[in-house]
């Protein structure tokens, strides 16, 4: 009976999208759509081109509002970009601030590794495929989504499903 269970909860974790799975994600209230800050910190301006027009791509959700500061206007709601070079074997990291027992984010960070950032193709998946991670999904193994992880696939922006799973968490 154990195996059962463990076989069917295993399948049923697999036949879930990421997005399913308790994800961090940012408190939109009755809001239509959550406001989240992204913060020019440390990056230049060709990886900030990128994140940008990522950002622009992402808040065609009915979802997601993207606001571009210099500076954040409260601590909360807020998303900072950072690049350098790491020998972190990752061309770049999102992180978010939560609270665990809620899944509430108040504060992120996006991190461009520029050891890996290397053309125009990369530069794009990636700014894009970290947004993602900063306004709640998860990796993706199927479609034409910058959500897929790792280089073999460098598709650099986000797919109906990516829009689809944005509404299910803030729903």
């Amino acid at each position: 009976m154990r195996k059962l269970v463990a076989t069917l909860t295993f399948l049923a974790v697999l036949a879930l999208p990421a997005t399913a799975l308790a994800q961090p994600h940012w408190y939109r209230g009755t809001n239509a759509q959550v406001t989240v800050y992204v913060e020019k910190t440390r990056v230049g301006a060709t990886n900030w081109s990128y994140v940008k027009r990522a950002g622009i791509e992402w808040a065609l959700s009915s979802r997601i509002r993207v606001v571009f500061v210099q500076h954040c206007p409260s601590r909360y709601y807020c998303v900072k970009v950072y690049e350098g070079s790491s020998t972190r074997p990752l061309a770049g990291w999102a992180t978010l601030n939560y609270d665990p027992k809620t899944n509430l984010a108040w504060y992120g960070s996006l991190h461009l590794n520029n050891r890996y950032l290397t053309s125009a193709s990369t530069r794009r998946k990636t700014a894009c495929h970290e947004l993602g991670h900063a306004f709640g999904l998860g990796h993706r193994r199927t479609g034409r989504t910058c959500m897929r992880d790792g280089f073999t696939t460098l598709y650099g922006h986000p797919d109906a499903t990516d829009y689809a799973n944005l509404r299910r968490i803030y729903a």
